[in-house]
């Protein structure tokens, strides 16, 4: 049974005090989050290598060192995590690079859709859908730059 006040889960009203992006200002800090993500993906790598190695060494004195620096590639990844979510922004894939900004169109929340290698923010998607349903951002121009 569906109640009469249910909402479309890719309706979100905008959350106060959620730092939401204007088209233009997502684009100004492309440059920036690019740098913040490639470090971030370098150090998930790291930290996926380290792992490996490290669970094929007895227990020794390389076995600490290691260890040692799987927890210290750890924390740097934490660091540039917190860096992305202090600016609003949410990784969605470390693999490709793939980032959510915020953002509000018609009055509902949703996400500017940028990955590592674009120039520039090309797509958007409602929130509760993924990276193949991606639309061109040409269709918000208008409204997210004003």
């Amino acid at each position: 049974m569906v109640k009469d006040n249910a909402v479309s889960s890719s309706f979100r009203s905008p959350k106060p005090g959620k730092k939401y992006f204007n088209l233009e200002e997502a684009e100004r800090s492309v440059s920036y989050v690019s740098r913040i993500v490639a470090d971030l993906m370098r150090c998930y790598c790291r930290i996926a290598d380290i792992r490996r190695e490290v669970e094929s060494l007895p227990v020794g004195s390389e076995y600490v060192r290691l260890n040692e620096l799987y927890e210290a590639e750890k924390e740097k990844f934490g660091t540039f995590l917190e860096e992305l979510h202090e600016i609003g922004l949410e990784i969605k894939d470390l693999r490709s690079g793939l980032v959510d900004f915020p953002a509000i169109h018609e009055g509902r929340e949703i996400c500017l859709c940028w990955r590592l290698g674009e120039r520039t923010i090309v797509a958007w998607h409602e929130i509760d859908v993924g990276f193949s349903d991606r639309q061109s951002v040409d269709l918000l121009k208008s409204q997210l730059s004003s």
